[in-house]
């Protein structure tokens, strides 16, 4: 995705869109959307949002239960900016979730769910007194949701942290001709072989 994540530098300027930019697009949609990866929102299925965040970027997965198989719905992810690099793991992840319910939110409103994270701390801080003013801010906004928070072992969320250590840096636009993007590189199962990994997440 390096040589789109270009494009949206502020100094740009004018866009002239390559026959290989569409090839880009055109096989991260292919990857993201045939099956077995996802299936049609459906309000009266268990709702679960993965999430994981890095210093370079937040990664999440919405996914839906449904005759005892889990099952993909849509996925996040966003590069960190200078300033959220530089903040503790805990901040990361708790700013994972918020952008991620941010995104979801047409999904999420008025729904219970649940967070399901490898950051044991964010369970317990959801009811702490002493936060700092960032961190208050942000679970001020998450109020507004009915969610629970789960842990889960680091080990079992590989499929969100793929998400969040995957984007790719951005590569100066002059070098973009021998920059090639490594998603498209990817086996075509690829998806489906991470999902394999996690006994929840893996076919019954």
């Amino acid at each position: 995705m390096a040589p789109l994540n270009a494009l949206t530098s502020p100094n740009k300027g004018n866009i002239e869109w390559k026959p290989e930019y569409e090839s880009i697009r055109q096989d991260i949609i292919n990857i993201l959307t045939n099956k077995p990866v996802l299936m049609i929102f459906d309000p009266d299925c268990p709702i679960e949002l993965h999430t994981d965040a890095s210093a370079i970027g937040y990664g999440a997965i919405l996914l839906q239960t449904k005759e005892n198989r889990q099952f993909v719905v849509a996925y996040f992810s966003k590069r960190t900016t200078a300033t959220e690099s530089k903040y503790h793991s805990y901040e990361l992840e708790t700013l994972a979730v918020v952008n991620a319910v941010k995104h979801f939110r047409h999904y999420l409103h008025g729904n219970k769910f649940t967070v399901v994270t490898d950051c044991n701390s964010l369970k317990s801080s959801r009811n702490k007194v002493h936060l700092t003013p960032r961190v208050h801010r942000w679970w001020a906004f998450l109020q507004a949701f009915d969610f629970e928070v789960v842990y889960r072992d680091g080990k079992r969320m590989c499929h969100a942290d793929f998400l969040s250590r995957n984007p790719l840096p951005v590569v100066p636009f002059d070098k973009i001709e021998q920059k090639r993007v490594d998603l498209t590189t990817l086996p075509e199962n690829w998806l489906q072989a991470e999902q394999q990994r996690d006994p929840e997440i893996k076919t019954s």
